[in-house]
């Protein structure tokens, strides 16, 4: 049979401190990480980061940790996710000349993957960037409503085998050279005409589109007469 033990008001006041201060101690250790990580992780109306450059957003250990925008000394904005002060994953940059590119950058902030570059003047590329040029293959929209796909080179100029489609829906299919048609093309018309043969430049085959459409009325022409 278990014997029962009454304690003494000493001893009550003496085990009631004893677990406070067990299960206290137990919490204190992540009491003080919780206390440790607040004032490491803090959000700043602006900290200077190097070579004039100022950061907006988390903060930890005087370095950008978190969400944010870089703004550089020249005037460009990069914002996104900051991972030890460097540059991660898919950002927003707007550069001081009215562009801007969404997508994939290294840590410096260059363009880096997949991603869309929008010029100021209303273009926009798409496609895989390399140390910050173009490269492999692209859609290239332009304001005039025209849009290619196709290879183009570091600049992202037409280069090798692509599709040029006019905003009239006339398509080129071909190999370009320095942005321009060159060789052997194939021409598909709104009408549904095709037309396959070698070509110099767009203002050729323009021509012959006008003269292949000439022809085509005076025949029906012909016959109706």
């Amino acid at each position: 049979m278990r014997r029962r033990y009454t304690l003494t008001g000493e001893q009550k006041i003496q085990d009631c401190c004893r677990r406070f201060f067990v299960v206290k101690s137990r919490q204190i250790p992540k009491l003080l990480f919780a206390v440790i990580l607040m004032t490491k992780i803090q959000e700043t109306n602006g900290i200077t980061v190097g070579n004039g450059n100022v950061f907006t957003g988390d903060v930890r250990e005087s370095k950008p940790q978190g969400n944010g925008t870089l703004t550089a000394a020249n005037g460009d904005k990069y914002t996104g996710y900051f991972e030890d002060g460097k540059m991660s994953g898919e950002l927003l940059v707007e550069y001081n000349n009215g562009d801007f590119y969404r997508g994939e950058v290294n840590e410096a902030g260059i363009r880096e993957g997949k991603g869309v570059y929008n010029f100021a003047n209303g273009n926009k590329f798409t496609g895989y960037f390399e140390a910050g040029k173009m490269s492999g293959e692209f859609l290239e929209e332009y304001n005039d409503g025209d849009y290619y796909i196709g290879d183009v080179d570091e600049n992202g100029i037409r280069e090798g085998k692509g599709v040029y489609n006019f905003a009239n829906g006339e398509k080129y299919t071909g190999y370009f050279k320095n942005g321009k048609m060159i060789g052997r093309f194939v021409v598909e018309y709104p009408s549904g005409n095709v037309y396959t043969g070698d070509v110099n430049d767009y203002e050729m085959v323009k021509e012959f589109s006008i003269l292949q459409m000439e022809t085509i009325t005076l025949v029906i022409l012909k016959e109706v007469k």
